[in-house]
């Protein structure tokens, strides 16, 4: 009865799964090592948020490329993951070329977005496109705004 309630602030049966998965020795009750615990708790948690994250890029159309550029995916992963998660077969195809309309000022309404994949999706979602359309532009406006910095640093000195 005990160890259920230990183990009661975990988010989804998921993340015990995960955790459990990496790091069957340590969880017996006699050798517990608190900090172990607390650090592999981290990377439980890091583990399924970046797999949430996948997840809603995926359901917010985003192809191979952008799978691959952000998360190293190969192509199966992609379309298992898409597979797995109920979601129809992509068959490729070029992305949209014109710039879906107010693209520039939902980017830039997600400026202060640290995590560039987040950003993205947030951009996307906001302007309900998929990310397959919004992504070469949005590199595009990230590269400019990089370069912008840079000026205005050099400036500075």
């Amino acid at each position: 009865m005990q160890r259920k309630q230990s183990f009661r602030f975990y988010r989804s049966e998921h993340q015990l799964r995960e955790l459990c998965r990496g790091t069957p020795t340590f969880l017996r009750p006699d050798c517990i090592d608190s900090e172990l615990l607390k650090r592999a708790i981290a990377v439980a948690s890091r583990r399924s948020n970046e797999r949430e994250l996948q997840d809603r890029m995926l359901r917010q159309g985003a192809n191979y490329p952008i799978m691959q550029s952000f998360f190293g995916w190969t192509a199966n992963q992609k379309a298992s993951r898409r597979q797995m998660l109920g979601l129809v077969p992509n068959h490729g195809g070029r992305p949209v070329l014109h710039e879906p309309e107010g693209l520039y000022e939902a980017w830039q309404r997600f400026r202060h977005e640290p995590d560039l994949k987040i950003r993205l999706l947030r951009t996307a979602e906001y302007l309900d496109v998929p990310l397959r359309n919004i992504h070469a532009n949005c590199m595009e406006y990230l590269r400019l705004e990089e370069s912008q910095e840079q000026n205005r640093k050099q400036r500075a000195r």
